[in-house]
């Protein structure tokens, strides 16, 4: 399976008017049945981790990359990215890129608006050569914790 550039899917996604999902992985058995489906189907798909599971399964960035990269490997077709989702720093958003991911969340929604752009502009002028998403606004609930 082919590893693309966020920017490449999103663009023939948009092109072609189709749209790719974007599931969140944990661990291997996760990983496994995603790139599975998307090798079955001939798909692309997005690979998501959030900080919240790099904490709970205790893994380094790096690790969730060299493990999605070497799974994909038994698998011949679709294409996968993989996306940090809803960082709350961005110094962990730099972190995961440099470990491999190409398109990064910074949710800072619990901020003021001023500050939550101020961040999302630091990070850019950071990362200039990553997909950067932002969760503008307010969100009502607290991810992964079943409050909300």
């Amino acid at each position: 399976m082919k590893k693309r550039k966020m920017k490449t899917m999103l663009t023939e996604a948009r092109h072609f008017g189709y749209g790719i999902a974007a599931i969140n992985v944990s661990n291997m058995e996760t990983i496994l049945a995603i790139l599975s489906a998307a090798d079955r189907l001939d798909q692309p798909v997005i690979l998501q981790v959030s900080p919240m599971q790099k904490q709970a399964q205790g893994f380094e960035y790096c690790d969730i990359v060299m493990m999605i990269d070497m799974l994909a490997t038994h698998f011949d077709h679709g294409e996968y990215s993989i996306h940090l989702d809803h960082c709350e720093t961005v110094e962990e958003c730099i972190l995961a890129s440099g470990a491999g991911f190409d398109s990064v969340m910074l949710d800072k929604s619990h901020e003021a608006i001023d500050i939550n752009i101020s961040e999302v502009g630091r990070l850019r002028k950071a990362l200039p050569s990553v997909c950067v998403e932002a969760e503008l606004g307010c969100v009502g609930g607290a991810e992964g914790t079943g409050e909300g």
